[in-house]
């Protein structure tokens, strides 16, 4: 459940922006876009507060201890991805990004630089 995921977190387990993305994927395909939906939107947006907002939307309507919401405004859920060409979070979002390739913040280019002309 992603409660456990927050939770786990919380607890200092390491945290992957593009795991947690996957599971609440993997959530609204099990249960259908209301549990893991708005929350994946938030995170396409690249917007951290929009991903707290739906997180915290999350744990109120499921009835969870609502000082979770506490911790989930108090740090980021995009790790740096937000600043991401949207190119680039695309490819890390769904794996396909070449091993060690990093992304890039470059905004203006149409392309990626992995592809073949």
């Amino acid at each position: 459940m992603i409660v456990d995921r927050i939770l786990d977190r919380k607890d200092g387990e390491p945290y992957d922006a593009k795991d947690f993305y996957n599971y609440c994927m993997e959530e609204q395909r099990i249960f259908g876009y209301y549990i893991g939906g708005e929350i994946t939107r938030a995170m396409n947006a690249r917007n951290n507060a929009q991903v707290q907002a739906a997180l915290c939307k999350y744990i109120l309507e499921q009835d969870y201890n609502p000082d979770i919401c506490d911790y989930i405004r108090s740090v980021d859920w995009l790790g740096g991805l937000e600043k991401l060409n949207s190119i680039c979070w695309r490819c890390k979002r769904l794996g396909r990004a070449v091993d060690g390739c990093p992304g890039t913040t470059e905004q203006v280019w149409t392309g990626c630089v992995y592809r073949e002309v």
